[in-house]
């Protein structure tokens, strides 16, 4: 965790990472309990959780209006056109 941002990101992104797993430990059980009477309401949770990120994702500002590449190749290039325009 340490070496995935840079500083100045850190400690925002240590904090939400400890967030994230709080809330999933807090839900995990919950959930699971409920899948045992009724499997399709977890599955139904799981689903309408992906679909949100996935929402959330498409209006971030690195990858709102763009595609996404399908290779690692049309990424790199992708990232040296970026790279080379802002130099």
């Amino acid at each position: 965790m340490v070496e995935m941002f840079p500083t100045c990101v850190r400690s925002s992104a240590t904090m939400m990472f400890r967030q994230a797993l709080v809330v999933g430990g807090a839900c995990c059980p919950l959930i699971a309990s409920i899948g045992r009477d009724l499997p399709s309401v977890s599955f139904a949770i799981f689903g309408v959780a992906m679909s949100g990120f996935e929402l959330f994702v498409l209006i971030l500002p690195e990858t709102k209006g763009s595609s996404l590449c399908d290779t690692m190749e049309e990424q790199e290039k992708r990232d040296q056109t970026i790279n080379t325009s802002h130099c």
